[in-house]
């Protein structure tokens, strides 16, 4: 899905259009690819130790997720004797900067916003998921 469809959903940029909130800032969502941080710990204390270190660690990590966790942890275990292996796509719309002092309020100005830009671009590979499928 990443290489093929998001990326004509990307390039075509129709998902831009579909976004239903008004952006806190001035300036234009963006689609990054790339791998998340994902697990069963909030993070969002900057001088939490445990956090330094998965962020040290993965340096390069676009955003760190419980929810993309929790999804594939509850599917492998009711499928784990069969030996289910989950792919899916994730789409996050990001709020705000985990290693960020104020990163709370960074997060309440920028919730809506960050789920409405997700959920458009999300439509738009379903939409394209449809249209292939059909």
């Amino acid at each position: 899905l990443r290489e093929t469809i998001t990326q004509r959903v990307k390039y075509a940029g129709n998902w831009l259009s579909r976004v239903g909130k008004d952006r806190p800032d001035e300036g234009e969502p963006k689609v990054l690819e790339g791998n998340l941080i994902a697990g069963d710990k909030i993070l969002g204390d900057g001088e939490n130790e445990y956090q330094r270190t998965i962020l040290n660690e993965f340096d390069k990590a676009l955003a760190v997720d419980m929810e993309s966790y929790g999804l594939a942890r509850g599917v492998y275990t009711a499928r784990s004797a069969r030996h289910y292996n989950l792919n899916y796509l994730v789409v996050r719309g990001i709020s705000d900067l985990v290693d960020h002092g104020d990163n709370d309020d960074q997060r309440k100005e920028w919730r809506d916003y960050a789920a409405a830009t997700a959920a458009a671009f999300a439509l738009c590979v379903a939409d394209e998921i449809v249209v292939i499928c059909a």
